[in-house]
């Protein structure tokens, strides 16, 4: 990613990946004093068998320990309400003001934790189906670009009215302009890197994960590991370092009953399983001994025989002599089609599906149909036509507070106008009889009411309303903060 400082001057800045942590299950720990659970925990931001709050998972993940990082981003695989894809801190380039890339932590005295804003979190899918890879890559970046300084590019300013990266709605990357960053994003992500970009350094050899050259024995990256010191040579006792090495198991040379390359669906490489020979900590090369056979599966398709008892992963098409082309027939729009040279467009001999999440004229392929995306109203018509009585039930659990209000609504306001109807028409009746010439002077003719100037409410003033002053501010959610300038101060302080 690059920021345009100037016309004539540019200065790149990239992030490297300093620490991937994975979590396999729940966290059941950390629980703080007013209630606010560890982003990990079970417990926190919602149900995680339906959807999130966005807000406040990223509240959560407020409080994790980020402080050594110039930034920090929590994927996930859960719905989040209101239809988000993500949410992050948006950077200011006040120094006062905390958030977004570089932000420093601080103790938070309400649960005496340190909380610190420069995170950011995105989820991978939409209304329960998997947005497409490229949408995730788009989604990333949105919110990193928040995390650089940028807000959503407004839409009345025909510079950056574009579907650029920082659009408001989610991009599918059909256009050149939805990775890109406006002219305003630039503007504004270039003042908060003026201001903030303390925490960039010149990228050093040793650190990004790759033995670059003969002075270095490993690299485990920037924090260093167990096998490998910051300075990348091997720590004492170390034989090589599991993060560079296929063939090193606990900083030793495995023996040779480790498979260090898989043969399978998920390997590009069309090769039988490799196992290390026991002597040395890398993965014996590929070569005719171990090539998997003509026809075997791999990651985009099939092995194929290319002689010299070699093959290569190609796709399904090209495996077959034929090309990728788009299916003719909606009903097999999520399915994999061929043509031959000359030929029509057809679905593949092995009736491939598309991936799941792949986009399809009403929504999104699962199963190789095209699934439609449907409204919450055609959802809950679909959930009464079909209903039975197990489902009657586990709707009435999940959604017990809504049904009970409902429910008493459902008999309550017909019965309060019920008793209403009667009881006015019974103190009308009585109060006829008894205000006779109160009615008759009631009745007569009214006289026109004089026409007051508006004025502000709780100011005490009656003159008209002045349309042309300036609207209240409004500030966003604490940790969103939006950039505040300097004349906005001046004018605040004026009202104030």
């Amino acid at each position: 990613m690059h920021i345009l400082f100037t016309r004539s001057l540019a200065i790149f800045f990239y992030y490297q990946i300093l620490q991937i942590l994975v979590h396999h299950e729940p966290s059941l720990q950390d629980f703080f004093a007013n209630s606010t659970t560890y982003y990990n925990n079970p417990d926190c931001c919602g149900d995680i068998r339906k959807t999130l709050d966005a807000d406040g998972l990223l509240s959560a993940f407020n409080y994790g320990s980020w402080d050594g990082y110039c930034l920090a981003h929590l994927f996930t695989f859960v719905n989040f309400d209101s239809g988000l894809l993500g949410l992050a801190n948006i950077a200011s380039s006040f120094q006062s003001q905390t958030g977004g890339v570089c932000s420093k932590g601080f103790t938070d005295s309400s649960v005496g934790k340190r909380i610190i804003y420069n995170t950011g979190i995105s989820s991978f899918t939409s209304g329960g189906i998997p947005i497409i890879r490229g949408e995730q890559i788009l989604v990333v970046a949105h919110e990193v670009g928040h995390n650089w300084g940028s807000h959503h590019d407004p839409g009345n300013d025909p510079e950056c009215s574009e579907s650029y990266l920082m659009n408001e709605f989610a991009q599918d990357g059909s256009e050149s302009s939805h990775s890109m960053f406006s002219i305003c994003s630039r503007t504004s992500i270039g003042q908060v890197l003026r201001s903030k970009a303390t925490c960039f350094r010149d990228p050093d050899p040793c650190g990004n994960f790759l033995i670059d050259d003969v002075t270095e024995q490993c690299d485990e990256g920037p924090i260093s590991g167990p096998c490998c010191t910051p300075d990348c040579q091997l720590r004492d006792g170390a034989m090589c370092s599991d993060t560079n090495s296929a063939c090193c198991t606990e900083c030793e040379i495995a023996s040779e009953d480790v498979v260090c390359n898989e043969a399978g669906d998920f390997s590009t490489n069309c090769s039988i399983d490799i196992h290390c020979n026991g002597r040395t900590s890398e993965c014996p090369n590929i070569d005719t001994t171990n090539m998997a056979p003509h026809g075997s599966s791999c990651l985009i398709g099939r092995c194929r025989s290319i002689g010299n008892n070699l093959t290569e992963c190609v796709d399904f098409c090209t495996f077959n002599g034929t090309t990728n082309c788009t299916c003719p027939s909606q009903d097999d729009e999520c399915k994999l089609c061929c043509q031959r040279e000359g030929g029509a467009c057809e679905v593949s001999e092995d009736n491939i599906n598309l991936p799941t999440g792949f986009r399809c004229s009403t929504g999104f392929c699962i199963g190789g149909e095209c699934r439609e995306l449907q409204d919450t109203i055609s959802r809950v018509f679909s959930f009464i036509t079909n209903l039975d009585v197990d489902d009657f039930v586990l709707f009435m659990e999940e959604n017990i507070v809504g049904f009970t209000l409902i429910f008493t609504l459902i008999l309550w306001i017909p019965a309060a106008l019920v008793l209403h109807c009667c009881y006015d028409r019974k103190v009308w009746e009585k109060f006829k009889m008894e205000n006779t010439d109160f009615i008759s002077a009631h009745n007569a003719p009214e006289e026109e009411p004089l026409i007051a100037d508006r004025g502000e409410l709780g100011s005490g003033n009656t003159s008209p309303v002045d349309d042309s002053s300036p609207p209240p501010y409004y500030f966003n959610h604490p940790h969103v903060l939006e950039t505040l300038h300097e004349e906005d101060e001046d004018e605040l302080e004026e009202m104030n």
